[in-house]
C-alpha cells in the first residue's frame, strides 16, 4: 500500500463486547484518530469472516486517505472480494482454502509468539474502549453476507443459477461436508480431511478452468479422471463434463 501511496497500518486483533459507534456491536472498527483498524474476534466466526473484515476496515482507510465519504457498501464488497480471491487463490495453487470455523482464542499456549501467549488482547480491547466511537465506522455483525453477498451474487447471477441446479452426486459419502464454491458451484469435503478428499461441481462458464459445466475429484491431494486414474490438476481429464 505505501507504494499506492498510502500510509501503513495495524490491524489489532480484540476480544470484545465493547460497543462501536451508535452503541452498535461490531465485527471491526477503523479509527479516524489511531487510522488503525481493530478486528474483533468474537463475532468473527470463520477466518474468512476475518479477512473479510480487514478488507472492509482497509477500504476505510482508502476512502480516508482520498478524503471521500464513507461507503460501507462499498466497503463490504471489498472485503468480501479480498476473502473471496484469497480463497480461490488457496484452492488454485492446492493449498486448501480458507476455515469455515474460528476457534476463537480458548487459552491454548502455543510454543510460538502468540496473541494468546500475551497481553495483546486485553491492551487492544483497552484501547479501542477508550476511542471517541464518532471518530471512525463500524464493519457491522451480518452487515457483509447481507450487502457484499448480495452484490457477488447480483454480479455472477447467471453462474449462480446453474448453481443452484447441481444436486449431489451418488457416490459421495453421506457424512462429507457440503458447502458453495466461491465460483457458484458445490462442493463436498471429506470432514476428516477435506483439502485432500473433495469432489466440485463447477457450472462452468468465462472466467471458470472451463467453459461448460465440470467435475472435479481430489483423492488423497491428487486429481482424478473420471476413472480414478491420478491426472494433472489443469488437464482436461480433471475436468469430467457434468450435465447440470
Amino acid at each position: 500500500m505505501q507504494e499506492l501511496g498510502y500510509a501503513t497500518y495495524d490491524n489489532k486483533m480484540m476480544d470484545t463486547n465493547e460497543p462501536g459507534k451508535d452503541g452498535e456491536q461490531v465485527k471491526g472498527y477503523y479509527s479516524d484518530q489511531t487510522h488503525d483498524a481493530y478486528i474483533n474476534d468474537r463475532y468473527n466466526s470463520s477466518t474468512t469472516d476475518l479477512l473479510t473484515t480487514a478488507g472492509h476496515e482497509m477500504s476505510h482507510l482508502i476512502d480516508n486517505k482520498q478524503n471521500l465519504a464513507t461507503d460501507e457498501a462499498y466497503a463490504d464488497i471489498m472485503g468480501s472480494a479480498l476473502a473471496n480471491y484469497t480463497d480461490f487463490a488457496l484452492y488454485y495453487t492446492d493449498q486448501g482454502s480458507l476455515a469455515t470455523t474460528n476457534t476463537h482464542n480458548t487459552g491454548q499456549v502455543t510454543s510460538y509468539p502468540s496473541i494468546f501467549n500475551d497481553n495483546t488482547y486485553a491492551t487492544n480491547n483497552a484501547e479501542f474502549a477508550a476511542l471517541d466511537k464518532k471518530k471512525g465506522d463500524n464493519s457491522l455483525i451480518g452487515d457483509i453476507i447481507k450487502i457484499g453477498g448480495k452484490f457477488l451474487i447480483k454480479a455472477f447471477s447467471k453462474t449462480a443459477e446453474k448453481g443452484g441446479k447441481i444436486k449431489k452426486p451418488n457416490d459421495i459419502p453421506d457424512d462429507w461436508i457440503e458447502s458453495t464454491s466461491k465460483t457458484g458451484g458445490k462442493k463436498w469435503q471429506d470432514p476428516k480431511n477435506p483439502q485432500a478428499n473433495e469432489t466440485r461441481i463447477e457450472p462452468g462458464g468465462k472466467n471458470q478452468e472451463n467453459p461448460q459445466p465440470y467435475r472435479k475429484d481430489r483423492r488423497n491431494g491428487q486429481y482424478q479422471d473420471k476413472n480414478g486414474n491420478t491426472v494433472s490438476k489443469k488437464s482436461p481429464e480433471a475436468h469430467q463434463p457434468w450435465e447440470l
